[in-house]
């Protein structure tokens, strides 16, 4: 809990801890489910957004911007209120 209350500091003031290792059901259109687990779920309350962290490591690759879009697009879809709520964005470390 040290840790993880240390890097939200560093995100800065306003970070709340809403899940680690969340998991989401994702189904497409030929009716198979997927399951979606971003690695950290946060909440930015001063800008009313949620924030998905996804830890890697290696080098970037563009799979990874894939693979934040769908977990930006469940959390949207499952978790976001868009009448409180601004858009969900990610970052990849």
């Amino acid at each position: 809990m040290d840790r993880l209350q240390d890097t939200l500091t560093e995100f800065g003031r306003g970070m709340a801890f809403v899940g680690g290792q969340v998991r989401f059901a994702m189904t497409d259109r030929k009716g198979r489910t997927d399951e979606l687990v971003p690695d950290l779920l946060l909440n930015h309350i001063p800008q009313s957004r949620y924030v998905v962290v996804e830890l890697k490591v290696g080098d970037f690759t563009p799979r990874h911007l894939g693979q934040l879009a769908a977990y930006v697009g469940v959390v949207d879809s499952e978790l976001r209120d868009p009448n409180h709520l601004t858009a969900t964005i990610s970052i990849v470390l």
